[in-house]
């Protein structure tokens, strides 16, 4: 009678990455089976601080710290707390500018984004475009 090897299939990890939420945790070749080799744990990149507007000639120049893990941000500008109807865009910086916008009042927050997935909101602020 002939014995099988048995080789044992690595649980998968949750993780929150952008395949769904799962990293395999699993041999990368068949000559790695046995040797229980895993990725790296996915991390969410932390909110960013310190959103601030600051205002040019022409233009509202948005700035924040950047954030651990990100690769870029996601811009939210809207004319109500949370909105984001007015831009809503991607910036690999941690800075954004804002030009065409008319007089009046604005909301914006922003969220660093990985492959991993987007963190929470930074603090919300307002700003207002003079006339």
């Amino acid at each position: 009678m002939k014995l099988a090897h048995l080789v044992a299939i690595p649980a998968l990890l949750a993780c929150g990455c952008g395949n769904g939420g799962i990293a395999a945790s699993s041999p990368t070749s068949p000559s790695q089976a046995g040797q229980g080799t895993t990725q790296a744990a996915c991390v969410v990149p932390d909110p960013p601080r310190d959103l601030s507007a600051v205002f040019s000639a022409s233009a509202v120049n948005l700035t924040w710290s950047a954030s651990r893990y990100a690769v870029d941000y996601v811009v939210l500008v809207g004319t109500a707390p949370g909105a984001s109807n007015v831009r809503l865009t991607n910036a690999t910086e941690p800075d954004y500018q804002l030009d065409g916008l008319t007089a009046g009042a604005y909301y914006a927050q922003v969220r660093s984004h990985n492959w991993c997935g987007t963190s929470e909101p930074s603090r919300e602020i307002e700003f207002s475009v003079p006339e």
